[in-house]
């Protein structure tokens, strides 16, 4: 396991793998990475098959495009890109330009003129309700009091701020930041969370942070660790202007699993993310208008109330986090008659552990479903459900010639003896 440098488990995703082979004394290896593509039997439930989902209204005006992400190893041409919406109005979906490979879900009883783009509509075989967002661990959490240290220079005036950023952006985005903090692993809860000009907060560990009053990032940054997560509940607005959030590497083309970087919300408030802001990550806030405009890009998913992208905004959706849900009538979440399982109509939340406790229930029903505990790994193999993506590295000369080579010269002594056997 890459991650762990320790041997795979069930619950692996990133495997390096040394093959050597010796015929005549010549000793060829082979280094394998593979990255394991979880089987699509998840219960899930907060529509991450969706790059866009809203609650009521899909906007995509100007420019923004919205396409899969070239850079995860889930991407696929294979797949369609998903847009969904609860709405039934005509043209709760409206795009300024075409949409290639993009396919768009909605209920049963939507307007024929759902979208203004001329796409078939695929109905869910039973309406399905947005949960809210999973509840913050308040009870666990601790005060952090985080103040900018560029607080009193951002005070002056708004505008001069915003006056100063057009001209620095540039400077700002290749510049090393002088004002570095790491959080820690834990739950912490925040009246405000401000940081700007060149501020980083690095994510040591598992952090959750819950912001009561003000988010926003204003050329600024929060880079995640390897082995790091992050969740923040946001409870007010969000303000995010040219900032980042994601790995060290923050070119588009550098790849972490947004699952590990959700942003999630209960309230009906303003999500603006502009500017050259990148986020890598997931967003799950079913109450919020989410916009996004000018050159921001999201690699990950959106799921709220109204989404809206302008200027030349993009999002990059990773079809790794595509497990079937409300798109596949064929999966856990619908019954034998097309209808959500009973228990899912009764939720109100994201409950985590509400969630686990029906897919281990419904799992178990699920023929393709082959849970294995992992104990046996070294004598007993495994199954393998899952799709591999695999690249080759040999060292030496080419493989195909190499086999050809050690077959004619196994062959040839083979057919000259006839004492010995090869399996």
């Amino acid at each position: 396991d890459s991650h762990t440098n320790l041997s795979p488990t069930e619950d692996s995703s990133n495997i390096e793998v040394s093959i050597q082979s010796t015929v005549d004394g010549i000793t060829q290896e082979m280094l394998t990475t593979a990255t394991v593509i979880p089987q699509n039997n998840n219960f899930d439930v907060d529509f991450s098959e969706f790059a866009v989902f809203a609650e009521s209204e899909i906007r995509i005006q100007d420019v923004s495009t919205i396409k899969r992400w070239t850079a995860s190893p889930g991407a696929t041409a294979d797949k369609t890109v998903k847009l969904g919406t609860l709405s039934t109005r005509p043209l709760a979906i409206q795009s300024a330009q075409s949409l290639p490979s993009i396919e768009i879900h909605g209920p049963k009883t939507a307007s024929s003129m759902l979208s203004s783009v001329r796409v078939p509509i695929n109905s869910f075989s039973d309406t399905p309700k947005m949960l809210n967002a999973p509840a913050p661990d308040l009870k666990s959490s601790k005060k952090l009091i985080h103040n900018s240290t560029n607080a009193k220079k951002n005070d002056i005036n708004n505008w001069q701020s915003r006056w100063t950023n057009a001209f620095t952006k540039s400077a700002l985005k290749n510049r090393r930041s002088k004002n570095n903090r790491t959080i820690t692993s834990g739950n912490y809860t925040l009246d405000t969370f401000k940081l700007t000009n060149g501020e980083t907060i690095r994510i040591s560990g598992n952090v959750e942070l819950t912001v009561s009053e003000s988010f926003t990032i204003d050329n600024a940054e929060i880079i995640l660790d390897d082995d790091a997560t992050l969740m923040i509940y946001a409870e007010s607005e969000v303000h995010i202007e040219s900032g980042y959030i994601g790995n060290a590497n923050k070119s588009i083309q550098s790849w972490i699993d947004p699952s590990r970087i959700k942003l999630y919300s209960n309230q009906s408030h303003d999500w603006n993310v502009r500017g050259d802001s990148i986020i890598k990550g997931e967003i799950y806030a079913p109450k919020a208008h989410y916009e996004m405009s000018e050159q921001s890009v999201l690699c990950g998913r959106v799921a709220a109330d109204e989404v809206k992208f302008s200027g030349a905004s993009r999002l990059f959706y990773d079809q790794s986090l595509d497990q079937g849900g409300y798109a596949n009538p064929e999966g856990l979440l619908y019954n034998e008659r097309g209808e959500i399982v009973s228990e899912l109509k009764q939720m109100n939340a994201l409950n985590r552990d509400a969630i686990e406790m029906l897919q281990n229930h419904y799992a178990k029903d699920d023929d393709k479903t082959d849970y294995w505990s992992g104990r046996n790994w070294q004598n007993t193999p495994t199954e393998r459900p899952h799709e591999v993506i695999y690249q080759f590295v040999a060292f030496g000369f080419d493989a195909r010639e190499w086999e050809s080579e050690t077959y004619k010269q196994t062959y040839s002594y083979a057919s000259t003896s006839s004492e010995r056997q090869f399996d």
